[in-house]
């Protein structure tokens, strides 16, 4: 955690692992994604 904002939690993501085959790389910086942390399943 980087920093608090309100409601929100900025993180750093540090990782150097190198996803391959049928999986891809995603890098994501400065970028808000409004999806739901855990899904109801992973709730359950």
């Amino acid at each position: 955690v980087s920093e608090l904002k309100g409601e929100d939690v900025v993180c750093v993501v540090k990782n150097s692992t190198t996803l391959s085959g049928s999986l891809f790389t995603l890098h994501v910086s400065q970028i808000r994604i409004d999806l739901p942390t855990l899904t109801d399943s992973d709730k359950e």
